[in-house]
């Protein structure tokens, strides 16, 4: 795992994560009058969920019983009844969106397929399980302790994000400069085209007469007279 920075250290978070998450969810269960909070759990979940929920219940307790990924789908069962409340302002599929993404970050952690998550995928996820323990008001500075990981992590190759912020700028810039010339070029040209085409209009008007001549820009040619030119 040492040869895997990204996924040890979404394993810590998300280890961090499980403990504070499972409780709310059962002191929000457990609001729910009238019902068991190990029977709300166990209609939320897929069939092949219930089997191993039911199982581990018996054995270890619910406490144990409630897999990470039973998270999301008690949350969607329940949104209305209790939920919704519970989390406030934010929305429904904000809420379901946050977790659905902490969710697949575990399913990725846990399958070593002899690759380290990217570092981008695990900004993306760590940023989630700090938002969503910000959520629950999560005691024990737990937000705190995900920001802590992430910014440890990714504290080495700081300066390499700088530099190439840098590098992009001075680009831009450049960019910027060249096209400024260019555009300033067009125009010089375009003037030119207008102050050529004014004095032809002007030769023709003086003189009265008809003069033939293609128009900059234009594929057909022009008769140009005095009357043409007062119209």
């Amino acid at each position: 795992m040492t040869n895997y920075p990204n996924r040890k250290a979404l394993n810590d978070a998300l280890d961090i994560y499980y403990v504070p998450m499972r409780t709310f969810i059962i002191n929000c269960l457990q609001k729910v009058k009238g019902r068991k909070v190990e029977d709300l759990i166990y209609h939320s979940l897929a069939s092949n969920q219930q089997v191993e929920f039911k199982r581990k219940k018996n054995i270890e307790g619910i406490k144990t019983a409630i897999d990470l990924n039973y998270f999301a789908p008690i949350i969607r069962k329940n949104w209305r009844n209790i939920f919704e409340r519970e989390f406030g302002k934010r929305t429904k599929n904000d809420v379901r969106s946050a977790i659905g993404l902490i969710s697949e970050a575990r399913n990725r952690s846990a399958h070593r397929d002899g690759a380290d998550i990217t570092s981008e995928d695990t900004r993306v996820y760590l940023f989630h399980i700090a938002k969503v323990l910000g959520y629950i008001n999560a005691s024990d500075g737990n937000q705190k302790k995900i920001e802590d990981i992430r910014n440890q992590l990714f504290a080495d190759n700081a300066h390499e994000h700088v530099a190439d912020v840098s590098d992009q700028l001075e680009t831009t810039s450049s960019e910027n400069a060249n096209l400024e010339k260019l555009l300033k070029g067009k125009s010089e040209i375009q003037e030119r085209r207008k102050k050529f085409w004014k004095n032809l209009c002007d030769y023709a008007a003086q003189a009265d007469t008809l003069v033939k001549f293609q128009k900059p820009g234009s594929a057909n040619y022009l008769n140009v007279s005095k009357t043409l030119r007062n119209k």
